[in-house]
This record gives C-alpha cells, structure tokens and sequence, in this order.
C-alpha cells in the first residue's frame, strides 16, 4: 500500500500546531522572557523578578497546551473526546497557573517579610499562602463540567486513555 499524504493531512496539520506552538514558547522564553528579565534585575524592586521567575518554568507547557487545544480540533475525533480532551488541557492550565500564583505570592511574602522586621515567621505564613492559593485553584478545577458517569456511558477503547487519566 503506498503511504498517502492526503490520508494524514489534518493529523500532520495537528502536529504542526503542536511543534509550532511548542516553538513559539521556547522563543519566547529565551528572547522575550530572559529580556524581560534583565530589565527587571536593573529595577530596585524585587517582586518583578519573583513575578518573571514564577512563570519561567510554565512558559512553554502554556505555548503548548495552546497548540494541543487548536491541534485536537483537526483531528477525526468524535466532539466528545475532543470535549473531554479539551476538559484536561484547561484542568492542566488552571494547575499550572496555581502554581506560578502559589511561587508568586509566596515570594512577594517573602520580600516584604524581609523589609518588615515586625513580621512573624514567613514559613508559617509561606505554607499558609500556598495552602490557599491551591485551594481556590482546585475549587476552580472541581468546578470543571466533567461528569464521570458520562463518560463511562460512552466508553470506547478511544475513551480509555481519558478514562485512567481521571481514575
């Protein structure tokens, strides 16, 4: 059988959104960000630096999960798996934007700790902040529409990887 380009145009198109968007963010990350960041270390104040360090390490998985939700729409997917997949990558977004807000605020704690000397111990309010920056974002993800009895309702061997990823 001889290989078909046309056959596999929207799964390379998907692809390419993908490694594109992949791409993007590491430009991003290495001219923009490391830019951003030079300039931040000329300013007196700290908490840009905590700000651009905080979201360093999510840069590119946000460039990414920006290339899957536009990929997973070329795809020969039935709208409930691209439902459901597009339920994941949000999930995955709101995780990873908790957790840069979690560094932040820990951070932004910890530089006015520092220029405050009648401030109690920063761990204890350090953990305290963490505690419930996590706790609004799985709230937020909680508040996710993804219902587990429809999901097994519709179960197809196409269905199984979203399955064990939500069991």
């Amino acid at each position: 059988m001889p290989f078909n380009l046309h056959y596999y145009k929207d799964s390379l198109i998907a692809l390419g959104f993908v490694l594109g968007a992949v791409f993007v963010g590491w430009i991003f990350k290495k001219y923009i960000h490391n830019r951003l960041k030079k300039i931040a270390e000329k300013t007196s104040w700290k908490g840009d630096n905590v700000v651009l360090d905080a979201v360093e390490s999510y840069t590119i998985l946000w460039f990414a999960l920006g290339g899957v939700s536009l990929a997973v729409n070329r795809l020969p997917f039935g709208e409930e798996l691209i439902g459901t997949i597009q339920i994941v990558i949000m999930i995955l977004f709101v995780l990873s934007i908790t957790l840069a807000l979690s560094r932040m605020a820990v951070g932004l704690l910890e530089i006015f700790a520092e220029s405050n000397e009648a401030f109690p111990s920063t761990t204890m309010f350090s953990n305290l902040a963490r505690i419930m920056i996590m706790t609004i974002g799985m709230l937020v993800i909680f508040q996710t529409p993804v219902s587990y009895t429809h999901l097994r309702a519709h179960e197809t061997s196409l269905h199984l990887v979203c399955r064990l990823l939500l069991e």
